[in-house]
């Protein structure tokens, strides 16, 4: 095996004939095929914007119109940054909780989090593994707080419609992926008393612009995904001031760019192969991994986004991110602790974990290879 690509996305011809009928003005309609598709995969109004961020802007300005006296949102202590950032856009302020051993919030501690100045909490179906949203409903709503369900990092199992808000996200290395930045996302306003104030700041969004820079950084960054071994780590895979330079230009909140929503039609036909392989690949990798190492969100037939491992002892994240790059293989560090409390509550439990390639192209004698090559790593 020559080299082990992480697979952040899928795309192929199609979704680059896709975003050329975007460019040539032949997509106008996508954004709207997309959302009766979404409709017909059992969720109820959604609402698309440029990125899942977007979304949870508008769900906590909303919130926060209808109970200004508080303050407060509840935010997992192991996310991804992009969710803390939402709630102080909107003028509120993140409260970082306990997490389990398997990255999502841990239910067991959630009441004592409660109290009369918090407005909401994010429920988070980290990397896809199934969190209790009813259960966390049932310990919020009688104190008057607000749910919301992100389902950012997963499409399908009806992740996402249990709270007043839903999320979905299709930036890079999701279920499905309209590109990087503003590759889409999807506000899902499950609880009717929100949706005309919803509806209003929705429609007040601009049009996206058709973002075609954005695309040829995609198209480098992810879809072509660089060798590792001369690529060394994840943001060395872009041209750092060039990243900086689109992220900082185009972080404006939006409608999703038509040429997204026509990259996600082209994806969503083969949603369930892209599901399957998925789930494939997580088996192969429970059953190749080395004494010492697991998979904190493995369930037997379930689909995880992200294939996660952590180890015991001997060698650091870094230390393992080095050697499996210098082997040819991509691999991904954790996302790092968002506050001070975060980093408190997670202590070392990020101190040994890493994310292995989920490419579904990968074949089981592909992963036997690599988990082979992390028990050399962690040993």
């Amino acid at each position: 095996m020559r080299r082990a690509r992480m697979g952040y996305c899928h795309w192929g011809a199609a979704e680059f004939r896709a975003v050329l009928s975007g460019w040539t003005g032949r997509a106008a309609d996508a954004p709207e095929r997309l959302t009766q598709r979404l409709a017909a995969l059992g969720y109820g109004d959604v609402r698309l914007v440029n990125r899942g961020k977007t979304g949870l802007v508008l769900a906590f300005q909303v919130m926060k119109a209808a109970a200004p006296e508080r303050r407060k949102v509840l935010v997992p202590a192991y996310c991804c940054p992009a969710v803390p950032h939402a709630v102080r856009e909107a003028g509120l302020d993140p409260v970082s909780v306990p997490v389990g051993d398997d990255l999502n919030l841990d239910l067991a501690a959630l009441p004592g989090w409660l109290a009369r100045d918090v407005l909401a909490v994010v429920a988070v179906h980290m990397y896809g593994a199934r969190l209790d949203v009813d259960a966390v409903a049932g310990l919020a709503r009688p104190h008057g707080i607000r749910v919301v369900d992100d389902a950012a990092h997963v499409l399908g199992d009806s992740m996402g419609t249990r709270g007043d808000f839903g999320l979905l996200s299709f930036d890079q290395s999701k279920t499905l992926t309209g590109g990087m930045p503003n590759g889409g996302g999807a506000l899902l306003v499950n609880a009717p008393e929100f949706r005309p104030a919803v509806t209003s700041a929705w429609e007040a969004l601009p049009d996206a612009p058709l973002r075609r820079r954005h695309h040829a950084w995609f198209a480098y960054g992810f879809v072509l995904d660089p060798l590792p071994r001369f690529l060394p780590n994840y943001g060395a895979r872009f041209v750092r001031p060039v990243a900086r330079w689109c992220e900082a230009r185009n972080n404006k909140r939006s409608h999703i760019p038509d040429t997204a929503a026509a990259a996600l039609l082209a994806q969503l036909e083969r949603l369930g192969d892209i599901r399957a392989a998925r789930t494939r690949i997580c088996g192969w990798y429970a059953d190749a991994l080395p004494n010492g190492a697991r998979m904190p969100q493995y369930a037997p037939g379930a689909y995880r986004t992200r294939m996660i491992v952590t180890w015991d002892g001997g060698a650091t994240t870094k230390d393992v991110q080095e050697r499996l790059i210098g082997a040819g293989i991509s691999v991904r560090a954790p996302y790092r602790a968002w506050s001070d409390d975060a980093a408190a509550m997670l202590g070392s439990q990020l101190d040994r974990m890493i994310e292995l390639p989920g490419n579904i192209r990968l074949r089981e004698a592909d992963v036997r290879r690599i988990a082979a090559e992390l028990a050399r790593a962690i040993a």
